[in-house]
């Protein structure tokens, strides 16, 4: 399973009070370590941290967490340095345009710095959350927080939690600014929901099975019936046709839902599927050419927003099928159905 990745983006310029960033680091990778699912993360480091290696840093490691550590400012920039080793202002506005701009796997943006609390406020528009700082944090707090933080996310804490188990260590360890962490997240994210550490998958355990119908405003029923529980799928079963019922308010709109086949495999990877399901005008649907490979263990039938259908039209486009990162953000997932494929050989 791919691990989950920890960006740390150290600032410590030579021109400005010199801060103990390795000691909060150090106390994230001691937590870490410590954790029940210590193998499922993996700690990136960048030091002295450029203006330039922002966009290289975060396109090369996609990393689920981005944890930013040295000098903020109430205004909602942060502090990075220059190739001398100076202070280079980073305005909040670039920071924010370039989180929208990536939309990648980022999840989750720790801004362990002074004042940074505006800035968390608008990074949380492009991020499922993001944590900042009501005011001037001191050294042994800010290593307090993040140690305890990371310790709830390794121990497969929320988000939510993980704020509060931080704020809770500051004040175990008698030190102030326990009310200083603000949490935000992303408009219809819940973070006492959110889980960095997702469980991994059992699929390669059962065979063939309905997981569950989910409806939505503009499909009010959506099911299958070409697939039995029990089904196992073998290599002579190749392509599959996949045919369902689905019922709608309205049907002529129905008729042109984006509704798109995503395959999952055991390691919780997703592959877009060609082609769309089509829909019927007589309440069939119907998915043809599925390909499921030999580790694929989930057939989704995924509806996207607007932007999501986009973004699949524009991979198509491009002939890109195959790995995606994930689910294009508000996607619903209508149906998932379990496989177990089998080798004939």
């Amino acid at each position: 399973m791919k691990p989950i990745t920890i960006l740390v983006l150290a600032a410590n310029p030579n021109d400005v009070t010199q801060l103990k960033l390795t000691d909060e680091v150090k106390a994230i990778g001691r937590q870490i370590q410590r954790a029940e699912f210590r193998d499922r993360f993996q700690l990136v480091q960048y030091w002295g941290t450029e203006i330039q290696d922002l966009q290289k840093a975060l396109m090369h490691h996609d990393p689920q967490i981005v944890h930013f550590l040295g000098h903020g400012h109430p205004e909602g920039n942060v502090v990075l340095e220059d190739s001398s080793g100076l202070a280079a202002t980073v305005s909040a506005e670039s920071l924010v345009e370039l989180f929208a701009i990536l939309d990648g796997n980022t999840r989750c943006v720790v801004l362990n710095a002074c004042s940074t609390e505006k800035l968390a406020r608008r990074i949380a528009d492009s991020v499922d959350c993001a944590v900042g700082m009501s005011g001037k944090i001191s050294d042994a707090t800010a290593t307090a927080f993040a140690a305890a933080f990371y310790r709830g996310l390794g121990f497969g804490r929320n988000v939510e939690d993980a704020v509060k188990l931080g704020c809770n260590e500051i004040k175990l360890n008698g030190l102030t600014g326990s009310d200083l962490p603000k949490l935000f997240c992303r408009e219809g994210v819940d973070p006492s929901e959110m889980l960095i550490l997702e469980s991994p998958s059992d699929a390669d355990s059962v065979s063939a099975e309905i997981l569950g119908v989910d409806l939505t405003t503009q499909i009010s029923h959506f099911s299958v019936r070409t697939l039995r529980n029990g089904q196992d799928i073998h290599w002579n079963d190749l392509p599959l046709t996949i045919e369902g019922q689905y019922s709608a308010e309205d049907a002529s709109a129905a008729l042109d839902l984006g509704v798109w086949v995503v395959l999952q495999d055991t390691y919780g990877a997703y592959y877009l599927q060609n082609p769309r399901v089509t829909f019927l005008s007589d309440w069939n649907w119907i998915a043809t050419n599925v390909l499921p490979g030999a580790r694929i263990a989930l057939v989704h039938f995924v509806r996207m927003d607007a932007a999501g259908h986009q973004y699949f039209e524009r991979l198509t486009t491009r002939n890109h099928w195959g790995a995606i990162k994930q689910l294009p953000r508000r996607s619903h997932v209508l149906l998932s159905i379990r496989i177990n494929r089998v080798d004939d050989s």
